[in-house]
Parts: structure tokens; C-alpha cells; sequence
């Protein structure tokens, strides 16, 4: 009987050996692999971080680039207009002068005229006085085709100056 109640005994020790052993590795398997998945997630959200902040630095970096070139451009085109508006105040200024200069009375002799007074045709300036006094010094202008080979004199200059010219 001893033997008997030491057998039992001994198989419910193995029993609650067993029991023991089976219920508490499932709980340290569990634990490891609650801290496996830990580490997994927390490396999973500082590489989301890393590739965020990559994201967010290119984005940056990307619409400073397009800033830039936008600016570059409006510089450009100021410039352009700038630039454009300043050709045609100088046009309008030498058109309004041509108009509000007095115009010569009567026929100018194109041989023999000062520059002052050849400054008086329409569309005449300085320079283009010095270009007709120039020509003269090579040899007297004769004709409208030698007043036409004067540098800065064209057709529009010459239609201009033609009703005032004498040779």
C-alpha cells in the first residue's frame, strides 16, 4: 500500500511536472515572442521616421528648386520688360522730339547746310548730321540715291527729309 500511495504520488509529482513544464514554456515562448515583435515594430516605425524625414527633406529640397527657377525667371522677364520699356520711352522720346522740333522753312541746301541746321529735318539727330557731313567731305551729294548711301539714312529717313532737301 505504501507503494501503491508512493506510486500515485510519484505520478501525480510527474504529472504536475509535466503540466508545469508544458504551461510555462508556451508563456516564455509568448513572452520572447512578444519582445521579438516589439523590436520588429519598433525598428519598423523608426525606419518609417528615417524614410519620412527623407521624404519630407526631398520635398523641401524640391519645391526650393522650383522656387529658384521660378524666381530666376521672373527676374528674366522684368528684366525683358524692363529693357523693353525703356527702348520704347527712348522711341517715344525721339518721336516726340521729331514732332515739337521745328520743322525749316523752305528747301535746305544738303551741300552746304551747318549741322545745326540740318538737325531742323525730320528724323535728323546728331548723328546722322555728322554721317551728312562726313559724306560731304568725300565728294557732293548730287542725288537722293548718294543721301541714301550715308550710314543711319534710309527709306523712312529719306521719305521724311525728301520735301525739304535741295542739292
Amino acid at each position: 500500500m505504501k507503494l501503491k500511495k508512493t506510486t500515485t504520488l510519484l505520478i501525480a509529482l510527474m504529472a504536475l511536472f509535466a503540466f508545469a513544464l508544458v504551461s510555462t514554456t508556451p508563456v516564455m515562448a509568448t513572452s520572447k515572442k512578444k519582445s521579438k515583435a516589439e523590436e520588429t515594430v519598433k525598428k519598423a516605425k523608426k525606419k518609417t521616421k528615417k524614410t519620412t524625414s527623407k521624404a519630407k527633406k526631398k520635398v523641401k529640397k524640391t519645391a526650393k528648386k522650383k522656387t529658384d527657377t521660378a524666381k530666376k525667371r521672373t527676374k528674366k522677364k522684368t528684366a525683358a520688360v524692363k529693357k523693353n520699356a525703356k527702348k520704347a520711352g527712348k522711341k517715344a522720346t525721339s518721336k516726340a522730339r521729331e514732332t515739337t522740333k521745328a520743322l525749316p522753312k523752305g528747301k535746305i541746301n544738303i551741300n552746304k547746310a551747318g549741322e545745326d541746321e540740318l538737325m531742323t529735318l525730320p528724323g535728323i539727330g546728331e548723328v546722322k548730321a555728322k554721317a551728312i557731313m562726313k559724306a560731304r567731305r568725300r565728294g557732293k551729294l548730287k542725288n537722293l540715291d548718294d543721301v541714301m548711301n550715308i550710314d543711319g539714312i534710309g527709306e523712312e529717313t529719306l521719305k521724311k527729309i525728301k520735301p525739304y532737301l535741295r542739292f
